[in-house]
């Protein structure tokens, strides 16, 4: 983890996950954060169809991600939309591309400083 722009906590996840569909999960509760992926050649945000690969809490630029009905967070992240998923949730990847995700959160409440809160690893969605 790296204190990140203007102090906000940024923690990076390295993927393999080429061509496939992978799934990161926030927890229970309000998350004030965002997943932005990024082109492991270019350091840029990843080129997709998408334009902005990205999803959280913020409703600006994309829609913010929905909440499952137990009030946990599942982000996607693959090249194509898993059926059902809102768009918020999801972030599209490109299968002939390498590529790593950053995600920043904003205003931490008091379990991720305890550490009794932190986000899932991706994990391979079948």
């Amino acid at each position: 983890m790296s204190p990140g722009c203007f102090g906000v906590p940024t923690v990076a996840f390295a993927s393999s996950l080429a061509g496939m569909l992978g799934a990161v999960w926030l927890g229970y509760g309000r998350v004030r954060g965002s997943f932005t992926v990024y082109d492991n050649q270019t350091r840029s945000m990843l080129a997709t169809p998408q334009r902005y690969p990205r999803a959280g809490s913020q409703s600006y630029p994309t829609p913010a991600a929905v909440a499952n009905p137990d009030g946990s967070t599942t982000v996607y992240f693959g090249p194509t939309k898993p059926a059902g998923v809102s768009d918020g949730n999801w972030i599209q990847t490109d299968p002939a591309k390498g590529w790593s995700t950053i995600f920043r959160l904003y205003s931490p409440l008091q379990p991720f400083f305890t550490k009794t809160w932190q986000p899932s690893e991706i994990e391979l969605v079948k």
